[in-house]
């Protein structure tokens, strides 16, 4: 899949625990920009790789930010 092909622009990866201030900056981005925003909740298990879920979200988008608040486990 190409760039131009990507069905999302932006993948935003988050913990449950920051959900409702990425949640209101997908509004944002889609109200304002009108950017297809895929929200995508993950929870860190101890010894398990997130890498793969992100090599997923940048396969299907043009952008990825993981989102690493203060409460997250590794933030």
């Amino acid at each position: 899949m190409t760039n131009d092909e990507k069905i999302f622009d932006v993948f935003l990866s988050h913990s449950h625990s920051d959900a409702i201030v990425v949640e209101a900056l997908a509004k944002q981005l889609e109200d304002e920009f009108k950017f297809r925003v895929w929200l995508d909740k993950w929870v860190l298990i101890p010894g398990e790789s997130w890498e793969q879920e992100i090599a997923r979200g940048l396969d299907q988008a043009k952008s990825c930010a993981v989102c690493i608040g203060k409460e997250t486990p590794e933030g």
